[in-house]
Formats: C-alpha cells, structure tokens, sequence
C-alpha cells in the first residue's frame, strides 16, 4: 500500500520469556496453553479476543500471522463493488 500511515497494526503481548511464534488454547499441552492464556492480541488500543495465533514465512520469505479470532470480535458484511 502506498499509505502506511492508514493501516491497523496488530500487537502480540507474550508473557515474558516466551519465544513462541504460535499459541493455540488448544495446545495439547499444558505450558503453551497456559502462554497462550497469558497471551493478549490488540488492534490499536482494543483488545481483540482469539484463541490462537502463529506466524509463518512464506517461500518468498515475507511473514504473515494468522489468527483465530472470536465471533464477538468480528463481522462479515455484504460490501459495494465500489472498493
């Protein structure tokens, strides 16, 4: 995108020491679960409930995150073609 400036940021606050680049409440065990509850997700100043996140690299070695991110958090609207 041309504007930086316009675009949302995501911020990932870790416990300290964790090193993880995924935390899912899922996990099967208990030490990750217990980071990702310790774990919190924020858009600007909001927090944004999710029950996971991880970080990949892609083949041409840029990173995206994915997260799963709560219904109250989220909705899908129908949009104009205008976009």
């Amino acid at each position: 995108m041309d504007d930086d400036a316009n675009l949302a940021m995501i911020t990932v606050r870790v416990p300290e020491g964790c090193t993880k680049s995924a935390l899912s409440f899922d996990a099967l065990d208990s030490v990750t679960r217990d980071l990702a509850r310790r774990t919190f997700v924020f858009v600007g100043e909001k927090q944004l409930l999710c029950r996971s996140f991880a970080v990949r690299t892609k083949p041409d070695g840029r990173k995206v995150m994915m997260l799963e991110v709560m219904e109250e958090c989220f909705e899908i609207v129908k949009g104009n073609s205008e976009f």
